[in-house]
């Protein structure tokens, strides 16, 4: 697999959001074409849901978009808030890294650890809970599951982000012909 290189400014803290879905998307095309990732990430301000997406830095793959994206939606938070987010790896480690204020070392050892660096400067001095859910899944099986059934149409909106992302960094058909 190729590795793809891209630079984005990390995201800036949007006043008054304290809840932020995050999701990452990867395409693996079986014709020789390198892989892609992307991440998104959606919250609500003054009533009205905003989507950011973005190219995932570094290798490709969908572990990672998943912690740029979570990474990301810390970035947005100001002080105090909630990220939502379908990848329980990040959920957990994130919460580790919010808890201790640094970065456990079986992190930053990871296929991911380049991003993990970057864990600590999202959430220091603020008061970030993360928050794991099942991914697609409908507001009545996230109820059933003991989790919030609004938090659905955030989760959608992230994981449509990265996904049309991540489908505009593949070739054209008449390319890869």
């Amino acid at each position: 697999r190729q590795t793809v290189e891209t630079t984005r400014e990390p995201m800036k803290a949007v006043p008054g959001v304290t809840e932020v879905y995050s999701d990452g998307s990867a395409m693996f095309p079986r014709d020789h074409q390198p892989p892609t990732a992307a991440w998104g990430i959606a919250w609500k301000a003054a009533n009205q849901w905003r989507v950011e997406a973005g190219i995932c830095p570094g290798r490709h793959t969908s572990a990672r978009a998943e912690l740029w994206a979570a990474l990301q939606a810390c970035r947005v938070i100001e002080s105090r808030g909630t990220v939502v987010t379908d990848c329980k790896s990040n959920a957990k480690g994130l919460a580790r890294v919010i808890q201790w204020q640094s970065l456990p070392k079986w992190l930053a050892k990871t296929t991911a650890g380049d991003l993990w660096t970057q864990a600590v400067p999202a959430v220091k001095g603020k008061d970030i809970q993360v928050v794991w859910i099942p991914s697609h899944q409908t507001p009545e099986q996230l109820a059933e599951k003991g989790r919030n059934p609004r938090w659905h149409e955030g989760n959608k909106l992230a994981d449509e982000a990265a996904g049309q992302r991540c489908e505009t960094l593949q070739p054209s058909q008449q390319l890869v012909e």
